[in-house]
């Protein structure tokens, strides 16, 4: 295992250590039990635009091995709950992973499975990514019988994770394939006399290799960045989108009862690589240095950085010269690969780990696809029970981080701004709470970490993770100029937020007249943070029964959240807070907060 490879691994061990230590039924995290304020200071810069991302943002996957799993493609529930997040924003629904690589486009799928597919995307109004068998002749089958039935796709990608490692040659060669793939799409999609001249031509999306933490990261000089390079370089022109997987830790590393994916020989080796277990997996774990490093420790700790950041510049420095390539796609994404970890990944603690991921990834990407959208609870001798869906494998009803996606689509728009948190002194009165009994795998009686009683995990007593993008208007709700912050508040303690804004609103020096069209422009070295009173609209979500494993979730402390009848959605209305309100965020909690008068230019 790299180095590189090892520290990151070894940080998100210590996060899903965090889930395990907390699993048992009997110990739960109600806020009366946990709270004890800290105080901090949020700045929000709305002079500076870091990026905007797609309106698909968050997409996801279904896996194609579900083609074989007894899946139901064409649930009602599945169809109505696909819908609901297209109707809070446009939505991919990706098709692909390693079973992709082997589908044969025989009678039996054009009959059967290719129809079921169409029928949940044209009922729900998802939009299909499909992964091509990556072989020409069955690339140009397969386009030419979704041509003849009149079935759109909205983009093709051509075989799932290619070996980056095979070098230069092998990635100059999968470019000309793509240049390839993309030549015959012209001619079916845009040539006058071609079958399907009425039809929009799909985007081509690649390589939608797999860089993740059990293998090398693709830094200058290395082989996986001559392969990437050259491959962008053949493809240039040819490729809408740079696509990569990006997995922060690998099913075999977790530990635990529902363990190991053994390669072949039963020894756990993957590419050579021996994968170690972090002796700390079974005891108190700290979870700031998992999913919340500091600054410094970003670049080494999070494979996120590691590995998705050089494919970036890659993807942009060798695509630049045919201005085609104008998006970065995480293609597939989740905590661990291979359908999960049970009782984590499908559980709410799942949720701070999903949006830190989405907070930090909309800096630079463009769309992120969750592995998965739903999945099937039928194991097979390859699988076990799928625990990564947003959807319950068995029932289909919504996990929690379908409730943080739907809400994150409602309320976070495009255009990411910037935002920072710092800690300050503890809240003058702030009571010491009582430590929660929590019983630990391999430390049964060891005292859960609590934020009073000194005995937290080094820098989980500083970790807030705050976000901020102009808010999103689709549902008319909020005007334009509102904005909106996303909250992750790991701390088994509340918090409350010091509000201060570098806006173009922001006065140089007190009874500053220059302003131009009712705003001052300032340069923003010179601009200074000021407080802002304004009101907002919360919308936190907490465990639904208090466990950081349960599969239910309150908002704002109400009732939990459900389907009703006709799997409708439950009203998800904010709370409301007038602008001299404190703003407290509760202990172990993420979500929304909504400043509908912010007035933003940027957001206008």
């Amino acid at each position: 295992m790299p180095a590189r490879c090892g520290r990151a691994s070894s940080a998100v061990f210590q996060f899903i250590g965090l889930a395990v230590c907390l699993l048992i039924p009997r110990a739960t995290l109600s806020t009366a039990t946990l709270t004890s304020q800290r105080s901090f200071r949020v700045v929000v810069n709305a002079t500076r635009l870091m990026n905007t991302v797609s309106p698909h943002f968050i997409s996801g996957n279904i896996d194609a091995a579900e083609l074989w799993s007894g899946f139901n493609w064409t649930a009602p529930r599945l169809i109505t709950l696909a819908s609901h997040l297209v109707q809070a924003g446009p939505t991919y629904l990706r098709v692909g992973g390693g079973a992709a690589n082997h589908i044969a486009y025989d009678s039996h799928f054009f009959n059967d499975r290719w129809p079921k597919i169409h029928k949940l995307v044209e009922e729900s109004g998802l939009e299909l990514v499909w992964d091509l068998t990556p072989d020409l002749a069955s690339a140009k089958r397969l386009v030419d019988r979704t041509v003849k039935a009149g079935y759109h796709v909205a983009a093709f990608e051509y075989g799932n994770e290619p070996h980056a490692s095979a070098g230069a040659s092998a990635g100059r060669a999968l470019g000309r394939q793509f240049a390839s793939l993309d030549k015959l799409l012209n001619e079916t999609y845009l040539s006058p006399n071609g079958p399907a001249h009425k039809l929009p031509k799909p985007l081509v999306w690649g390589p939608d290799v797999g860089l993740s933490c059990w293998q090398p990261a693709p830094t200058p000089g290395s082989t996986e960045a001559a392969f990437l390079a050259a491959f962008f370089q053949a493809a240039s022109g040819h490729v809408d989108a740079a696509t990569v997987h990006v997995y922060p830790l690998d099913h075999s590393d977790v530990g635990g009862p529902d363990t190991v994916l053994r390669s072949a020989n039963g020894s756990g080796d993957r590419g050579g690589r021996m994968l170690q277990k972090d002796p700390k997996c079974r005891t108190w774990c700290n979870a700031s240095r998992a999913m919340f490093p500091g600054p410094g420790e970003l670049p080494d700790t999070l494979p996120v950085q590691d590995f998705a950041l050089p494919f970036a510049d890659i993807a942009e420095a060798s695509s630049a010269p045919s201005r085609r390539m104008q998006q970065l796609v995480i293609g597939e994404t989740a905590a661990v690969n291979h359908d999960g970890w049970a009782n984590v990944t499908d559980s709410f603690v799942s949720g701070f780990w999903s949006l830190y991921q989405l907070g930090w990834v909309a800096k630079r990407f463009h769309t992120v696809l969750r592995q998965s959208f739903a999945c099937s609870a039928i194991p097979t001798s390859s699988r076990r029970v799928c625990a990564y869906g947003l959807l319950d494998a068995h029932t289909l009803h919504p996990l929690p981080d379908y409730w943080s996606s739907l809400l994150w689509k409602r309320l976070v728009g495009t255009r990411v701004l910037d935002a920072s948190a710092a800690s300050l002194a503890p809240a003058r009165g702030a009571a010491p709470a009582a430590a929660v009994e929590a019983p630990f795998p391999s430390t049964a009686g060891q005292k859960m970490p609590h934020a009073a009683d000194g005995i937290v995990p080094p820098g989980l007593e500083n970790v807030l993770r705050v976000y901020a993008h102009c808010t999103s208007r689709r549902s008319g709700r909020y005007p334009a100029g509102a904005v909106t912050l996303v909250v992750v508040n790991p701390q088994v303690a509340d918090v409350e937020l010091q509000l201060s804004w570098l806006s173009r609103r922001t006065p140089l020096l007190r009874g500053a007249r220059r302003r131009t069209h009712g705003l001052l422009k300032i340069p923003d070295m010179f601009s200074r943070p000021r407080l802002r009173a304004l009101g907002r609209d919360e919308y936190v979500l907490t465990s639904g029964d208090g466990r950081l494993s349960s599969r239910e979730v309150r908002l704002n402390g109400g009732a939990v959240l459900r389907l009703q009848g006709g799997d409708a959605l439950p009203p998800l209305l904010p709370r409301s807070k007038a602008s001299a309100d404190p703003v407290i965020i509760p202990a172990l909690s993420y979500g929304f907060l909504v400043f509908p008068d912010a007035q933003e230019s940027l957001c206008m």
